[in-house]
C-alpha cells in the first residue's frame, strides 16, 4: 500500500481519480487552530486516530473468518503466531492457534478478534479531506459555522511521494450496507482490506466527498511539501481577530499562497470564493 517508484496499475488507478485539489475544513478553536497555524506556517499537517472521528461506526468495519479450509485457516494462525512470539515452542504456538479457531466459532469470539484489527488500525493516522470547497454543510460542521477556513492542498503525485510514512490516498465510498472483508485477503490484498475498512462510510455521509491520506503507524504532525498547500479559503463568518491572524500565517508563511474569502452568492442558497489582496 505505500507509495513506491513501481508503476503499478493500483497506484495510476487511485491516481487518476484522485482530484488536482483537494479542501481541508477547519475551525479557529482551541488545538485547531494551532494545527492550522502550524499548517500554513510550516507545512505541518496533524494526522489522528481514527478512534477520534465522530461518526462511532468510522473505520469499524467486521471483518469475516470465513472463505477458508480448517487447515488453511489454521496454517495461517501458526505463521501468524510464530512471526508474534518467535521464542515459544511448537507446543505453546499450536495452543494459541487451537484457542483462537475455537474463539472464532462464536459471535462472541469474532466480534472480540476484530476489536484487535480495530485497535491496530487506531496507530495510523488518518488526515481528512474533501473535493467540494462549496460544502455549505462542510462548512457547518466542520468550520464552526462558517468562522473557520479551508485549506487548499495540491494532490500531485510529485508531493505524495515526498510524504513519509504515506500510504497511497484513499477516496472514501458510501454505501447503505457494510462490506464483507476476509480477514484473510490481508497477505493477498493489503490495499484492498486497508482502504475498504478506512475508506467505506454510511450514505448518510455522501455530502463530504471525502478523501483520505493514511500515515502508516504513525500519529501527530507530518512533514509535507510546502507546494501541496497552495491557498486558504476564509470562511463567511470568520471573525475579524481570526482572519487578521490567518494573514499574519500566510505572510509569515514566506512563500505566496492565495487567499479567498467565501461569500453568498446573491440570489441563490449557494456560495462563492472571491481572491483577496493581503
Amino acid at each position: 500500500m505505500t507509495l513506491s517508484e513501481d508503476d503499478s496499475a493500483l497506484r495510476r488507478a487511485v491516481l487518476n481519480r484522485l482530484p488536482t485539489s483537494l479542501y481541508r475544513y477547519s475551525s479557529l478553536e482551541g488545538e485547531r487552530k494551532d494545527w492550522i497555524k502550524r499548517l500554513i506556517i510550516k507545512s505541518q499537517l496533524y494526522f489522528v486516530r481514527p478512534s477520534s472521528f465522530n461518526d462511532p461506526l468510522d473505520c469499524r468495519i467486521p471483518v469475516n473468518y470465513d472463505g477458508i479450509s480448517p487447515l488453511k485457516a489454521r496454517a495461517r494462525w501458526r505463521r501468524k503466531f510464530k512471526e508474534q512470539f518467535p521464542h515459544e515452542d511448537s507446543r505453546s504456538i499450536k495452543g494459541r492457534v487451537d484457542e483462537l479457531l475455537n474463539s472464532l466459532r462464536s459471535e462472541k469470539g469474532r466480534d472480540k478478534q476484530n476489536e484487535v484489527i480495530y485497535k491496530s488500525i487506531d496507530g495510523n493516522g488518518i488526515a481528512s479531506f474533501s473535493s467540494e470547497p462549496f460544502g455549505m454543510l462542510m462548512w457547518s460542521y466542520y468550520a464552526n459555522g462558517h468562522k473557520g477556513i479551508a485549506v487548499r492542498f495540491r494532490m500531485t503525485l510529485e508531493n505524495l511521494v515526498k510524504i513519509a510514512p504515506l500510504n497511497l490516498p484513499v477516496e472514501v465510498k458510501y454505501s447503505h450496507d457494510m462490506p464483507e472483508i476476509s480477514y484473510y485477503e490481508i497477505d493477498s490484498d493489503r490495499h484492498n482490506f486497508l482502504s475498504t475498512i478506512l475508506g467505506t462510510k454510511s450514505k448518510a455521509w455522501e455530502h463530504e466527498s471525502e478523501w483520505r491520506l493514511i500515515t502508516v503507524n504513525h500519529l501527530g504532525y507530518v512533514q509535507l511539501p510546502p507546494s501541496m498547500i497552495d491557498g486558504v479559503i476564509l470562511g463567511i463568518r470568520i471573525e475579524d481577530e481570526d482572519k487578521n491572524d490567518v494573514l499574519k500565517w500566510v505572510k509569515e508563511r514566506g512563500d505566496r499562497l492565495e487567499v479567498f474569502q467565501m461569500i453568498h452568492k446573491r440570489g441563490s442558497f449557494d456560495l462563492e470564493m472571491v481572491p483577496l489582496t493581503y
